[in-house]
Parts: structure tokens; sequence; C-alpha cells
């Protein structure tokens, strides 16, 4: 009887302790799912490094909101279209679950769109996916060099010089649809340019028989037509503007001479000598302009006064466009003999052919 009144003991204090040990036990911490992010807005391609800063977890999934997924403490990722993509990470251990999110956006891809006169056609093709070219317009019955874009009302301008002495402008918008002529009767119009400020549209147009060559402009929907520069002898082919700067810089082929004037085309002063090409770009922003030479077969630059030339690049090919990305500080080219659009910081360097095996590429223009 004693040995059992002492084993009953023992066993209510074995469960006394076991009580006392259960009522000390701690639970586990609790999870807290957290990440920063390199970036939240990139453009395609561009590399988001992620960086996981959760607590108590062991686990960790990953989604990019794209169809992706990771299990890596702390991934890199590329997106390769644009939109809205929402990024969570589910962080799991011991003391559970938890989510969390963060919204990425990335960039539509900047397109470049060009005449291709071979095909007839005017195409594009984005600066990321230059595998993929879409054909914008069949041009067929057209000819010309002259592209510009108006990004404030989505409108595509193009210049047609099909029929000598009935040179036209076309407008269309940026879906292809209403396609319309807003100018006729001009003599081989070749490179346009657009003053939004002032909703004006300028080009340089070839010698009538009369061996004179003009800069015209109009307004955008092609009325209160004006010549504003004339030249006997001269032959025009490249204008852009510096609208800030009331200035617009011409091409002549005859006398090889490259000109500045005032936008009402006063005060035409010739700033280089001794060179004649296609192609006219002004970097306002930093003063700078780029124009092609076909004497020597060079793309170059120089101050906006023609001082400080400076070779870009020297593969011979003929010029008709130029774009400048000016957030991006890239200069692009289109050659006609080369078949390439071709890229490069804006001093030069870094060169890159992003489009080859394209059948004489003309005017262009950057779509952001």
């Amino acid at each position: 009887m004693k040995s059992q009144l002492i084993r009953y003991f023992v066993f209510v204090l074995v469960g006394l302790v076991i009580i006392s040990c259960d009522d000390d036990a701690v639970a586990p911490p609790d999870v807290v799912s957290s990440f920063t992010a390199s970036k939240t807005t990139v453009e395609i391609g561009e590399v988001i490094q992620f960086t996981n800063t959760s607590q108590n977890a062991t686990a960790f999934k990953w989604s990019f909101g794209d169809g992706t997924t990771s299990k890596e403490l702390s991934p890199k990722k590329t997106y390769a279209s644009s939109g809205q993509f929402v990024v969570t990470l589910l962080a799991t251990g011991a003391g559970g679950s938890t989510m969390m999110s963060m919204e990425i956006t990335v960039l539509p891809d900047p397109e470049i769109f060009f005449v291709e006169a071979g095909t007839s056609l005017i195409r594009s093709f984005g600066i990321k996916s230059t595998d993929k070219v879409n054909t914008f317009l069949d041009i067929s019955g057209f000819a010309g060099v002259g592209l510009a874009y108006d990004a404030e009302n989505e409108k595509v301008y193009f210049s047609d010089f099909e029929v000598t002495g009935d040179g036209k402008i076309w407008r269309v918008n940026l879906d292809g649809t209403d396609l319309e002529e807003i100018i006729s009767g001009l003599y081989d119009p070749y490179q346009i340019a657009l003053d939004l400020v002032n909703k004006k549209i300028y080009w340089a147009e070839d010698w009538d028989p009369d061996d004179i060559s003009r800069i015209g402009r109009a307004n955008l929907d092609g009325s209160n037509l004006e010549y504003v520069v004339s030249m006997d002898g001269a032959q025009f082919r490249a204008i852009d503007l510096d609208v800030a700067n009331n200035k617009m810089y011409f091409y002549d082929v005859w006398y090889e001479d490259l000109y500045v004037a005032n936008l009402d085309g006063s005060d035409a002063t010739p700033i280089v000598s001794g060179v004649y090409g296609y192609a006219v770009a002004v970097d306002h922003k930093n003063g700078k302009i780029y124009f092609d030479d076909q004497n020597s077969g060079s793309l170059l630059r120089a101050d906006l006064d023609g001082d400080n030339i400076e070779t870009i690049d020297d593969n011979g090919t003929r010029i008709y466009g130029m774009a400048i990305d000016f957030e991006k500080g890239k200069l692009y080219w289109s050659g006609r003999d080369s078949g390439a659009i071709s890229q490069a910081n804006l001093d030069g360097s870094h060169k890159v052919d992003i489009k080859t095996g394209l059948s004489s590429p003309r005017g262009i223009f950057l779509k952001k």
C-alpha cells in the first residue's frame, strides 16, 4: 500500500512538471515578408535586382506577374514586354506564411519608323526587339525620303516625289488610318521637319525647271503654304529645326553648303562649305548639329555655328534620315547603301547596326 502511494505521488509530480513545461513553451516568431527592388520603372530587358529583407522565414516563392516564378532568396528579373506587373513574395517559416506585393512598370519599347524604299513600305521595329519588323503603311505608287511624327496628335507625315512637278506631302494616323494628301504641286520634296510649337511643317524642295530650289512651310493641315527660302541654282535636300532658338538648318547639294536661317527664312547663311548630303539633325539640347557628307562618305557633327567638326561614322553610306533620343543620349540613322539602321552615343562611340538587311532605308523617326 505504501509503495502504491509513493508511485501515485511520483506520477502526480511528473504530470505537474510536464504541465509546467508546456506552460513555459515559446511560440515560433511571426514571419514577415518584405523585399526591395533596385528599380520599379524599367525598359524591356532591363535588369531588376530584388533584395529579400524578410524576417523569420526559411522558404520563399516569388511570382513576377508575367507567369514566371522563382524560389531564389534574392532573384534578378527582366521583362520581355511592356505593362504593369505585380510582383509578390510568399515567405514561409515556422511561424507561418505572409506575402508582400509591389508593382513594376515596364515602359513600352521605343520604335524606329522608316521608309523602306526598296519595298515601297513604311515599316517599324522595337529597339529592344529588332527581330520583328512591322509594316505600318504600303506606299506603293509613292516615292519619297522624308518622314516625321507629331506625337501630340499621333500623326505621321511623309514626302512623295513620285511625280516630278507634282510632289506631295501626306499625313496618316499612327494606326494607319485616314491617309490624306495635305500638300500637292511641289517640285520633288525631300526631307521634312515639324514645328509643333507653331503648328507648321517645313520641307526641302529640289530645283524646278527654272533652277530655283525652295524651302517651304505650311500649317500642319497643309493650309497657308508659303516659301520662306528661294535660291537660284541650289538643290535642297535636307532640313531640320531648332524651334527653341528660332532657327532652321538646311542642305544644298549643288553649291555644297550647309545653311542656317531664321524660321521665317531670313538671314540664310552657310555655316559649313564643301559638304553635301541628304540628312540633317539638330541636337538643340547640347548645341550640336549632325549631317552626312557624301564627299567624304562620313557622318559628321559640329557646333550649331559650324565650328568644331567631328567624324561620327565613316562607313560611306548615304544617309536620308536621322533621329536623336535626347533622354538616352543616342543617335540613330538609316544607311541607304548599307541597308542598315545604326545606333551610337551622341559622340559616335559604341556604334552598332541594330537592324541590317533592309532594302534602301530612308527617312526615319523615333517613337517613344
